[in-house]
């Protein structure tokens, strides 16, 4: 009917919340962790009785909630509103970094998902008995995503991929496939300090490698698309330095230095100044 049943004022940032058809309304204020409850017959907001800071979905009488754990964790957990008690059904990792997409509850069950390296775990389990889903990866490798150079009249470029977030450096070799073969072999084409990575969880990151002005000791783009163009197939070889973070988060001071080396091909990327000059 459009009719106006009462009005509550949000918290500042990006507070979650959800409603019943009834009119109970719960609130979670990320920035403290607390949440409130309204209904149509005492409107004004009360606390939950638990700490929460976001609402995941709210039926039935409870609500499903993503709380505060220890050592800056984030637990999946659901509480009845009448009786407000935490009931755990997931840990979530270091500020929630396992949680790849909001999870979802009915009168009985929660379906939830669990970020894996590659792909997301898509667990169901029961209210009353949640048990344990199975642990996550302790870490997960760069990558290359896609699983190739791009390389232009002036860059050459790639882009990495880090599912639970890492920060480190990298080297760069160009060469044949017999080239990079041994540590030493191919081309360095990093020059005075290594560039940097650092990839948020789940994020991702283009480096742009390679000067492009002549007279560099690295060869030049516009060197490397000359040998592309006469059917020499180049790679590019990454070294990495880097910090891979356990599940306990990206800032988590139990990270694993790895040392990973990923070879792609290098493709040529058609730019329109290259099409350009192809049509001549």
């Amino acid at each position: 009917t459009g009719e106006q049943l009462y009005t509550v004022a949000l918290p500042k940032g990006e507070p979650t919340f959800d409603i019943e058809p009834d009119g109970t309304l719960v609130i979670a204020d990320p920035s403290s962790c607390e949440a409130t409850v309204s209904t149509l017959s005492s409107p004004t907001p009360v606390p939950l009785g638990v700490p929460a800071c976001k609402v995941r979905r709210l039926t039935g009488g409870r609500a499903l909630l993503v709380v505060p754990g220890d050592e800056d964790h984030q637990t999946l957990a659901w509480t009845s509103l009448q009786t407000p008690a935490l009931h755990p059904v997931e840990d979530l990792g270091k500020h929630g970094v396992l949680e790849s997409a909001p999870a979802e509850m009915n009168e009985t069950e929660v379906v939830y998902a669990q970020a894996g390296c590659w792909a997301a775990n898509i667990y169901r389990t029961s209210l009353a008995e949640p048990g344990a889903p199975p642990p996550a990866p302790a870490t997960c490798p760069i990558a290359v995503s896609p699983r190739v150079a791009t390389l232009t009249s002036k860059t050459l470029r790639v882009r990495l991929h880090c599912p639970p977030g890492c920060s480190g450096n990298l080297d760069a070799h160009i060469g044949t496939a017999r080239q990079l073969r041994t540590e030493s072999g191919g081309q360095s084409i990093i020059g005075i300090g290594l560039p940097n990575v650092s990839i948020a969880p789940g994020g991702y990151e283009t480096q742009t490698l390679l000067p492009s002005e002549a007279g560099e000791e690295a060869p030049t783009a516009a060197q490397l698309v000359r040998r592309l163009r006469h059917k020499q197939r180049l790679y590019l070889r990454l070294d990495f330095d880097i910090d891979t973070p356990t599940t306990y988060g990206p800032e988590s001071e139990e990270e694993a230095r790895t040392y990973p080396h990923i070879v792609v091909p290098i493709h040529l990327e058609a730019t329109a100044h290259m099409r350009d000059r192809s049509r001549r």
